[in-house]
C-alpha cells in the first residue's frame, strides 16, 4: 500500500494501524485546498436526528428508583463524610439538600433542636472545631457574620502567637 500524497510504500506497522500517509507532514500536504469538515455547522444533520431506537442518556434527573437509596449495591446507610470532615445525611425531603440528596448532619440536630429549618444566613458553629463531632453541647447556632467575625478574630490571635514564637 502506497502514501496518498507522496505515493512513497508504507511500512507495514503503518498499514496495520490503518494509516494512509507515511508522516503528518504528507497527511498536512494532502489535505491543503480541501475544505474542512466541521460536523456541527449549519445546516448539518445530526447523528440521531428522528432515531427512536436510542435510550435516553443518563443524568441526575433521570431517577431509577430500582436502583437508588437502600436498593443500591453501594449503599452505606446514608451517611457519608466529605472531604472536609463533615457528616452529610441522606434527607431527600429537605429543603437545603445538596444536589445528591444529602444534608449536613449538624445542621439537621440544629433543625430538631430548634424545630424550624435554618435560614441561608444561619450556620452551626462547632465549638471545639472538630468537624464530625455533632452533640449537642458542641453546636452553636449563628450568623454567618457573626461566625465570619469569630473564625478571623481567631486566625489573627493564632498569627500573632505565631508571630511572638518566631521573634
Amino acid at each position: 500500500m502506497n502514501c496518498k500524497f507522496c505515493n512513497k510504500p508504507l511500512n507495514k506497522q503503518r498499514v496495520k494501524e490503518g494509516g494512509k500517509f507515511c508522516n503528518k507532514n504528507c497527511y498536512g500536504n494532502w489535505m491543503i485546498g480541501k475544505p474542512a469538515v466541521h460536523p456541527f455547522e449549519k445546516g448539518h444533520k445530526s447523528w440521531n436526528k428522528g432515531r427512536t431506537d436510542l435510550k435516553p442518556s443518563w443524568n441526575k434527573d433521570l431517577k431509577l428508583p430500582q436502583f437508588s437509596g437502600e436498593n443500591n449495591g453501594n449503599w452505606k446507610g446514608g451517611r457519608k463524610k466529605t472531604v472536609a470532615g463533615y457528616i452529610l445525611i441522606r434527607e431527600t425531603s429537605h429543603p437545603f439538600v445538596n444536589a445528591y440528596g444529602y444534608v449536613p448532619e449538624h445542621r439537621l440536630i440544629m433543625e430538631k433542636l430548634i424545630k424550624r429549618y435554618l435560614t441561608s444566613e444561619e450556620i452551626v458553629h462547632h465549638i471545639n472545631g472538630i468537624k464530625n463531632d455533632n452533640r449537642i453541647n458542641n453546636l452553636k447556632l449563628m450568623l454567618d457574620k457573626d461566625h465570619r467575625r469569630l473564625h478571623l478574630k481567631d486566625n489573627v490571635h493564632k498569627r500573632w502567637q505565631k508571630l511572638q514564637r518566631t521573634t
